[in-house]
């Protein structure tokens, strides 16, 4: 009698399932039968959750393609964000570019001087040399009636007759001459009464005939003068030829047309 083939379900196999259901039999059976399929399952599901991101029951998790690279422009800074296939995190980039704006301060180019043509100054008659003649005098302290004077310019006056004369090249740079004329305080002879006359450009101006205690005030309009002469005559004579007083012009001031800037007073 010829065998028949083993196949499934039969020979061995039914001899391992008659063995199988012998052990289930027993009390510890049941427990040994269910016990590895449960491990087997959680540990598939482990795995999966590992290998595949999300696969379950002892299947072979596989990894996924790449994803897509997503840019992000904006701008001043550009932004770059990859992922896989499995959904793992991301990857960023950035680079900002931008144009600074502002404005630049710095110190500018001077601007050259304007010469100030309205301007008006006043220069003492004693700054200027003169042109022709001189005042001469002792005197260390001039004073009219009672006042000390400054910017002066002063001439003994000899008790005799005598007379000169002091000249100043003005330049046809002056419209005022100011001042104040007379004899010193502390002249020796208290008669004296000498005359005075100024001249522009050989042109009588003013006459002033001072006394002892009483000065004569110049306000004199020298505009377009070129030459300005200051002259003097005493007529009270003794014949001693002694010093009988000083002729004082105290605080004498020349106004300057506007813009001219007259040079420094002379050293000598």
């Amino acid at each position: 009698m010829t065998e028949p083939n083993e196949g499934p379900g039969s020979g061995s196999d039914v001899g391992a399932m008659d063995h199988v259901r012998a052990a289930l039999q027993t009390p510890g059976g049941k427990i040994l039968a269910v016990v590895p399929p449960v491990v087997a399952l959680i540990v598939g599901g482990a795995l999966g959750a590992i290998f595949g991101g999300g696969g379950g029951g002892g299947s072979t998790p596989s990894a996924g393609a790449p994803g897509p690279t997503i840019t992000v422009t904006a701008p001043g800074a550009t932004s770059a964000i990859s992922g896989d296939g499995g959904g793992t995190g991301a990857t960023g980039t950035g680079t900002g570019t931008g144009t600074p704006t502002g404005t630049g301060t710095g110190s500018q180019p001077a601007t050259p001087l304007t010469p100030n043509t309205t301007e008006i100054g006043v220069v003492p008659l004693s700054d200027l040399t003169p042109a022709g003649g001189a005042w001469k005098s002792q005197d260390a302290n001039p004073m009219l009636n009672g006042t000390l004077q400054q910017f002066t310019i002063a001439q003994d006056l000899q008790d005799a007759n005598n007379n000169g004369d002091v000249g100043y090249n003005l330049g046809r740079d002056y419209t005022k001459f100011t001042g104040l004329i007379g004899l010193d305080d502390n002249s020796a002879k208290s008669t004296l009464h000498p005359t005075i006359e100024i001249d522009g450009d050989g042109d009588k101006i003013a006459t002033f005939t001072p006394t002892l205690g009483h000065p004569a005030q110049i306000n004199l309009d020298v505009s377009g003068v070129l030459r300005l002469d200051i002259k003097y005559v005493s007529l009270d004579s003794d014949g001693i030829g002694s010093i009988a007083g000083t002729l004082i012009l105290g605080n004498g001031q020349l106004t300057t047309v506007a813009g001219y800037h007259p040079p420094p007073p002379s050293s000598s």
